[in-house]
C-alpha cells in the first residue's frame, strides 16, 4: 500500500506555475522523483545493514559520512572545472 507524502520545495516563480499548470510536466517530476528516492533510500538501507554488520560506532560512522561526502564534493568540482 502506498501512502501520499507532500514535499514542499521553493522554485522560480515560472517554473512552478509551469508544473502547477502542466500535468504531464507534474506528473513526470514526481514520477523521476519517487524513482529518485527510492534508490537513495536503498542505498542507506545497504550502506546501515553493512555499517551495523561491521560493528562500527556512530563516530566511526560519522567520519566515514564526511570522507565520502568530501570525495563525492570533489569529483563534482572537478567535472565543472573540466566542463
Amino acid at each position: 500500500m502506498n501512502k501520499t507524502l507532500v514535499v514542499k520545495i521553493e522554485l522560480p516563480e515560472d517554473i512552478a506555475m509551469l508544473i502547477e499548470n502542466d500535468e504531464i510536466i507534474r506528473d513526470a517530476i514526481k514520477s523521476h522523483i519517487t524513482k529518485e528516492v527510492i534508490k537513495k533510500i536503498i542505498l542507506i538501507a545497504i550502506a546501515d545493514s553493512i555499517l551495523k554488520d561491521k560493528g562500527l560506532t556512530e563516530e566511526e560512522v560519522m567520519k566515514i559520512d564526511k570522507i565520502i561526502k568530501k570525495d563525492i564534493r570533489s569529483k563534482i568540482e572537478n567535472e565543472i572545472e573540466l566542463a
